[in-house]
């Protein structure tokens, strides 16, 4: 039963474990709780400020406290004073008060490491790479921890190539005048990463992981660069090698069993199942292993732990895939029970639909479109993706059952709202040339392009409507030939690639083309094609299997039907 893949890698992504996640950028351990500041001759106005502050502290009114100590840094200069604030601010995560004195103390200790150390967090923390890069440095030259490889990994995740470019200058520059410092090679490796030099990429990486071969980072990297590069097996190599060395360590295992997902589930479970004896009753770990069983069929266990997650906060999900499995087994009432339960979020609309679709097939079509037309008037108009989706559903819904000029309602309305959705528009464009509406089809068409050149979908769907309805075959070319230039896998383009061949006479091409989308994704469709193709050609045996093969996929498959009927095809 192939139901989890799609939501297996999001879930494996996010799964816990004992300690820090492994993605996770490397930060500077957290500040233990600050101490007293050293009696000092102050002003009876600033003891007094200072004291309440410190009965504030014992009474865990922490915000007084921070208040009060911000206030007398700023009114005595105190470098006391100034560093208590800033270890306060720190410990408390108050970002903007944490940086405000981190600055005021250097101000007044231009030397002070942890000065440098706790600016140079806060500047990752709120995004002021470069500003943080001069902290880093310094404490780099006094041989502290830096946080170079925090502030290429904030970088990476901000995914700006000006600036990770801006950055790498200064990267080199300092490893030029710092040679051998695994961290500045990991942050290199990292900024090269999130341009596409790969090459540098991995050559930074795997120094920094020759320098320290026990390093988690730093062989972590290697592999995230080695996948990136389409090198799986060099990464899972690697990662073996790691885990089989350090089997304690729970952010190796937890890397490698993320990259086994891609090649080996069964040894991707294996992995996740030990980490989560590590850490039992681990709730993301408990669905990723259920999600590896399903995919896997194994049902029965897979149940068990999707049931175990129905009190937890991931019920939604768990309602989700007991639901498909119900559905699998035809247990339609249990599965439209399971989906009526799952809550706005990731798996909303999925469920949503499919209840809809065991509605209609146990007879209530009625109600399925008052569900969801109550589902979209129920939700608030500031979640808008949520709100476009319903609309695309109550359409599919009336679509479904054949209402389709009906089925223009919501998405009318939806576009009022929504006037630039691609989606709406490409759901209104579709039904538009089901109605044949072509003039209204591409206008929503056209519109689509405006806002979304590279929309393959579109282009493609847009050419094989020309193809197949008009005399604009050199037009539908061009468009089929722009989505296929941006999708050449997909068999639904290549499918057009060979109609509009057909269309413009080059059978010959038509034929490889239609082939070989058949032999990616056997549908009537492409059966329907490929058959008249070769029937126009004169291999009319072939043309029968290949009707056959269709009719196989789908008995009453209209469009093979009607091709046999117009081309006189009786078999």
């Amino acid at each position: 039963m192939r139901l989890a893949l799609a939501g297996l890698a999001l879930i494996a992504g996010c799964a816990s474990n004992p300690a820090k996640k492994a993605e996770e950028p490397l930060a500077p351990a957290e500040p233990a709780a600050p101490a007293y500041v050293e009696d000092r001759p102050f002003s009876s106005d600033s003891l007094y400020a200072l004291l309440v502050a410190e009965i504030a502290g014992e009474r865990q009114r922490f915000d007084v406290m921070l208040a009060n100590y911000v206030q007398q840094a700023e009114a005595t200069n105190d470098p006391g004073v100034t560093s208590r604030a800033a270890r306060l601010a720190r410990y408390l995560n108050a970002h903007d008060a944490a940086l405000a004195m981190a600055r005021h103390w250097l101000s007044l200790e231009p030397d002070s490491l942890e000065a440098h150390f706790i600016a140079a967090a806060e500047l990752v923390q709120n995004g002021g790479l470069m500003e943080a890069v001069p902290h880093a440095e310094f404490l780099l030259q006094h041989n502290e921890v830096s946080g170079l490889d925090a502030i290429a990994a904030q970088a990476q995740q901000i995914n700006d190539p000006a600036l990770s470019a801006k950055l790498l200058t200064e990267y080199e520059r300092l490893l030029k005048e710092n040679p051998g410092q695994p961290a500045l090679m990991i942050g290199a490796s990292l900024l090269y990463q999130s341009l596409d030099q790969l090459e540098p990429a991995l050559s930074y990486a795997q120094a920094a992981s020759k320098l320290l071969p026990e390093d988690f980072q730093a062989a972590a990297q290697e592999t995230r660069v080695l996948q990136q590069m389409g090198r799986h097996e060099q990464a899972r190599l690697k990662l073996s090698e790691l885990v089989d060395r350090n089997p304690d360590n729970a952010h190796l295992r937890l890397q490698y069993a993320r990259t086994l997902l891609k090649t080996d589930l069964p040894a991707a479970q294996k992995q996740f199942e030990q980490l989560l004896e590590l850490a039992p009753g681990d709730e993301d770990l408990t669905l990723t292993i259920a999600l590896i069983e399903l995919e896997r069929d194994q049902l029965e266990p897979a149940k068990q732990r999707l049931q175990a997650l129905l009190g937890s906060r991931h019920r939604s999900t768990a309602h989700y895939y007991l639901g498909r499995i119900s559905a699998a087994e035809d247990d339609k009432v249990s599965a439209m029970d399971h989906f009526r339960q799952v809550e706005p979020g990731s798996d909303y609309l999925p469920a949503l639909a499919q209840l809809a679709d065991l509605m209609i097939e146990t007879g209530a079509q009625q109600q399925a479109i008052e569900l969801v037309r109550q589902k979209r008037e129920q939700t608030p108009a500031n979640k808008a993706d949520q709100k476009e989706g319903l609309y695309l559903l109550e359409a599919q819904v009336l679509s479904r059952q054949n209402l389709l000029a009906e089925a223009l309602t919501p998405l009318h309305q939806g576009l009022a709202q929504h006037p630039e959705s691609t989606k709406l528009l490409y759901a209104r464009a579709m039904l538009f040339t089901q109605l044949d509406d072509l003039p209204r089809a591409e206008a929503d068409f056209k519109k689509i392009f405006e806002l979304a050149p590279d929309h393959a979908a579109a282009l493609n769907a847009f050419g094989y409507t020309l193809a197949d309805r008009t005399d604009r075959l050199e037009e539908a070319y061009k468009y089929i030939r722009e989505a296929y230039r941006l999708a050449p896998d997909d068999p639904a383009v290549i499918d057009s690639l060979g109609w509009i061949e057909y269309r413009r006479g080059n059978h010959e091409a038509a034929i490889k083309n239609l082939r070989n989308a058949m032999e990616l994704m056997p549908d009537p469709e492409i059966a329907a094609h490929l058959g008249e193709v070769l029937w126009v050609v004169g291999n009319k045996k072939e043309a029968q299997q290949v009707w056959q093969r269709g009719l196989h996929l789908q008995p009453d498959s209209p469009i093979i039907l009607n091709t046999i009927k117009r081309l006189q095809a009786r078999q």
